[in-house]
């Protein structure tokens, strides 16, 4: 009796211990704007952006289609009905763009769809249902799809029996379906760089410790406050258990989780997965937007990039309020460096003084990286990129830029800086 309380608690213990195992987890992201035979959209393409930074951010391994045609589009999908029959996956598919209904059918609108009548969409289109069905068959964990897609008729001077937006889908078992507005209601395409309901749902899934279900709750309270009523997400399911786009202690609204006895005898772990964070760091440092730095922040508050990302949001600022052309005479500043002149001019303590040590990193290490040093950290790599260096040498700098280099390394001295 004792010999098997021993095993027991040490089957227990090596448990407790054991290393989750990671959860497969898979998207595909569509965003259509430029359309060449119907009214372009100026948002879908920046939504699916943001959206596939988002779900990269969670752990999604994203797959993001640009101004996709009829061949790309259903070429995609099919690949992606292969990826999930091949893994015990949670696997996830967005859209953004023209939607329509016919006869009770959901048809997602290609960029290069040329639709006369009604009786066209079935050829031109690509079929919601066929592609549920798609998924339903590769019997995944559980399968989300989000439709941002009741953006307006797209074909308001064809014969069409004048519906509007898309109509009601059964969801398929282990399937979760989100849409931007309720079935049979056009949603808005917004005023702003996204629509304000993949806005509202960047956000949400960036907030840890919620279920699915309350991440979509809290997108359709932001859509309805940011849109006056005039917009109501909708959702249907047919999903048994829980899922975290980010685990945590609770949910936002201080309600701890609903917990089962299986959950309740596993341990949380909620630390971050550094190596996610590293990817998706990577994937949007180039980025010429701030709403990818925004996403970054809202889930790595603290994170190794997190200076950084504060800095590329401080430089989106200055550049919208900088003059759109220079003097004559006069270099354009370029908006990527923190001193675009620090090569040619001497920089003064009152430049210095006022900037934090994040950013005397930055202002010291663009010296180097404008002259084409290859750097030898993480860190420089992964800010400046050693895509053009030339040099891993520190005599590549001029007399100035040496006496530049010196200054900030004094400031850095004075502010304790690490």
């Amino acid at each position: 009796m004792r010999l098997a309380t021993v095993i027991a608690i040490t089957c227990l213990v090596l448990f407790w211990f054991m290393p989750a195992r990671t959860e497969t987890r898979l998207a595909i992201v569509i965003g259509n704007s430029n359309y060449t035979h119907t009214t372009p959209l100026p948002n879908p393409a920046r939504d699916a952006e943001l959206m596939a930074t988002a779900l990269a951010s969670v752990g999604f391994d994203v797959t993001k289609l640009i101004d996709a045609d009829q061949a790309t589009m259903k070429r995609a999908l099919v690949e992606f009905g292969r990826k999930l029959r091949s893994s015990d996956s949670v696997g996830l598919f967005y859209y953004a763009g023209h939607g329509v209904q016919v006869k009770g059918e959901n048809y997602l609108i290609p960029i290069d769809a040329n639709i006369a009548d009604e009786t066209e969409v079935p050829i031109a289109g690509v079929n919601v249902n066929e592609f549920l069905a798609t998924m339903e068959r590769a019997q995944s964990r559980l399968n989300i799809v989000v439709l941002d897609a009741c953006r307006n008729d797209p074909f308001p001077g064809s014969s069409r029996s004048g519906s509007r937006g898309l109509t009601r889908v059964e969801a398929p078992s282990g399937t979760y379906i989100a849409f931007a507005t309720t079935p049979g209601q056009v949603a808005e395409d917004g005023s702003g760089t996204n629509s304000p309901y993949t806005a509202a749902l960047a956000r949400a899934i960036s907030t840890p410790g919620i279920t699915l279900e309350q991440v979509f709750k809290n997108t359709r309270k932001a859509v309805q406050a940011e849109t006056e009523s005039r917009q109501t997400p909708w959702e249907t399911s047919s999903i048994t258990g829980d899922f975290f786009f980010i685990p945590g202690a609770q949910s936002a609204d201080n309600t701890p989780p609903a917990t089962t006895p299986s959950a309740a005898a596993s341990p949380v772990r909620s630390t971050p997965d550094p190596t996610i964070e590293v990817t998706f760091w990577n994937s949007i440092k180039d980025s010429n937007s701030p709403a990818p730095f925004q996403t970054y922040l809202a889930q790595y508050p603290s994170g190794a990039f997190a200076a950084l990302a504060r800095l590329k949001l401080q430089e989106f600022d200055q550049a919208a309020i900088a003059p759109t052309a220079a003097p004559l005479g006069k270099p354009v500043a370029t908006p990527s460096y923190l001193f675009p002149l620090s090569s040619t001019q001497a920089l003064t303590a009152q430049q210095l003084s006022g900037i934090d040590c994040d950013q005397l990193w930055v202002a010291r290490n663009e010296i180097f990286a404008r002259d084409g040093y290859c750097f030898q950290t993480a860190r420089a790599q992964i800010y400046f990129g050693n895509v053009n260096c030339h040099s891993s040498s520190l005599d590549i700098l001029s007399p100035l830029e040496q006496q530049n280099v010196a200054q900030i390394k004094k400031w850095e001295g004075l502010k304790s800086c690490r």
